[in-house]
């Protein structure tokens, strides 16, 4: 495998433990919370770990792309995964020292679209998996983001997740916007 597919591979491991992650989350507000926000657990051993986990895989990462693969990406798209990792990073702290984890995990469906995304660069997608890529990112970070803020925007007691949830919705708009343009 190309340089390229090795340097996937990590995301590719990170997506599925995150994706497989969320399902407990995703589960107690389905089903356990009939979708009210403020009746979520709170924070828990598995979502401290699974943040921790998240927050080792951006450091790793990080690295690795400065030391092994940096010549495979341009300066700017290097620059956009830097900032990428750094955001995430400032999160993972921001809801770990604020005790709020478990949305943090819950939020992490976002990382199926992620896993396809990885799966077609390591093993040379194919145009189905563009369309799997493009159905998983509007279901999850797009849809589904839309409608957490929605929930915490009208029916939780603190605005802070609501606005965090704001404050990254456009960058997904925004990647799903470029990966269309690509495309056309």
């Amino acid at each position: 495998k190309n340089k390229q597919q090795k340097a996937w591979f990590l995301t590719f491991l990170t997506s599925i433990v995150m994706t497989l992650g969320s399902i407990p989350f995703l589960y107690q507000l389905i089903f356990n919370a009939n979708w009210n926000v403020n009746n979520l657990p709170s924070e828990s051993n598995l979502s401290i770990i699974l943040v921790g986990f998240f927050m080792t895989y951006c450091i790793i990462d990080l690295l690795l792309s400065k030391f092994f693969y940096e010549n495979e990406i341009s300066n700017i798209t290097n620059m956009k995964g830097y900032l990428h990792h750094l955001v995430y990073l400032v999160l993972s702290s921001f809801v770990i020292y604020n005790q709020r984890t478990e949305i943090f995990c819950l939020m992490s469906i976002f990382e199926a679209s992620t896993l396809v995304l990885a799966t077609g660069k390591i093993n040379n997608k194919s145009p189905k998996q563009d369309l799997l890529y493009a159905t998983t990112f509007v279901s999850t970070r797009l849809l589904f983001h839309a409608i957490m803020i929605y929930l915490y925007f009208n029916y939780h007691q603190s605005k802070s997740i609501w606005l965090i949830l704001s404050f990254l919705y456009p960058f997904h708009c925004y990647w799903f916007y470029g990966f269309i343009r690509q495309k056309v």
